[in-house]
């Protein structure tokens, strides 16, 4: 049982589960009507990580693509005869609901590169002591795992998610709190920000260019309109293919502007402008912070805990001088009144 009274609760974490969040029946909406208060919600910062690389790897023809063949290399590097005589690092498989997976199979496939290759090319060979199963999978995954849109995309992603796995185990610090988790979240996203540029392209497209240009542009029958359609505006969909075949310079280009842009639009869509006065308050509460208990940033958590500021002006900036005299070893306010 929780020794605190309820109305003393002046905010509330879960994940994203509907049963928890949902606006209407969700528990942080039925706390919130049944202590008759405001109690904003937060939603757990490790868990929509996760969702930012879960709904960017859906919204991605090619990342799903990708991913798909990461489970199959993965599940085949599991049978027992294959997994007997594989000298790499261990695969991870990926999978929806702890987005870890992907960035250790991801890291695993870039490292051992070579040596998954040439296990494949083992297995495939008509000569080997394998199963004719294993020799048709083993050929498959050869194939895929040889284009070099696939090692593109290992360390496109690579690069991505190993800036979110800084910002993962910084979240689950046990000096985390909340000002500094949007303080770390910003950070990311700047960071990924960075990568929205053509010379961070140019990089990652060089280490793959001479390969590329052994690879042929797909020739595609050019489209005609049909004739009968010569004398109206069209505006929709013919039932013919409308995109023509991008050099290969440029259909990479695209590919990762995309994935780069998708990943940026979940963080920000997910680690906006919700709660953020809320979290403004509670920085104010850091005795670091350039605005250590600034009256004004302070008025939305004294309004959750039912506190008036309005006459207590003086009051705070003695108190704040004060503060900050006894501060030299600690960070925040709640260090303090212990040490006090």
């Amino acid at each position: 049982r929780i020794k605190n009274p309820p109305k003393n609760i002046i905010s509330q974490c879960y994940d994203g589960a509907a049963v928890m969040s949902g606006q209407h029946g969700g528990v942080q909406a039925l706390l919130q009507e049944l202590l008759q208060k405001e109690i904003p919600y937060v939603h757990c910062f490790n868990h929509k990580l996760h969702l930012v690389v879960v709904c960017a790897v859906s919204e991605c023809q090619k990342l799903r693509d990708f991913f798909d063949i990461c489970k199959n290399l993965y599940t085949f590097l599991s049978y027992p005869k294959v997994a007997a005589i594989y000298q790499g690092d261990k695969l991870k498989r990926p999978m929806e609901h702890r987005w870890t997976g992907h960035l250790q199979t991801t890291q695993a496939i870039t490292t051992n590169y070579d040596t998954i290759v040439n296990l494949l090319e083992m297995c495939s060979s008509r000569h080997s002591h394998f199963s004719i199963d294993i020799q048709l999978e083993a050929t498959g995954l050869l194939h895929r795992v040889n284009e070099v849109e696939f090692q593109f995309i290992a360390h496109m992603v690579l690069s991505l998610l190993t800036i979110l796995e800084t910002a993962n185990n910084s979240l689950q610090g046990q000096a985390m709190d909340l000002s500094s988790a949007c303080d770390v979240m910003d950070a990311v996203i700047e960071r990924i920000c960075s990568l929205r540029n053509e010379e961070k392209f140019q990089v990652l497209f060089r280490k793959f260019e001479g390969q590329m240009d052994m690879e042929q542009t797909p020739k595609r029958r050019k489209t005609q309109m049909n004739s009968k359609l010569d004398n109206f505006i069209v505006f929709g969909s013919v039932g013919q293919p409308e995109h023509q075949a991008l050099p290969i310079r440029c259909a990479y280009r695209q590919m990762y502007y995309e994935v780069v842009d998708r990943t940026l639009q979940e963080l920000t869509k997910r680690f906006g402008v919700t709660n953020r006065s809320l979290y403004k308050s509670l920085a104010c509460l850091k005795t670091d912070h350039a605005n250590f208990l600034n009256i004004e940033e302070l008025k939305t958590l004294a309004t959750l805990c039912g506190v008036d500021l309005s006459e207590t002006k003086h009051e705070f900036e003695t108190a704040k001088v004060f503060l900050l005299k006894r501060a030299s070893t600690v960070t925040n306010v709640h260090q303090l009144m212990q040490e006090l």
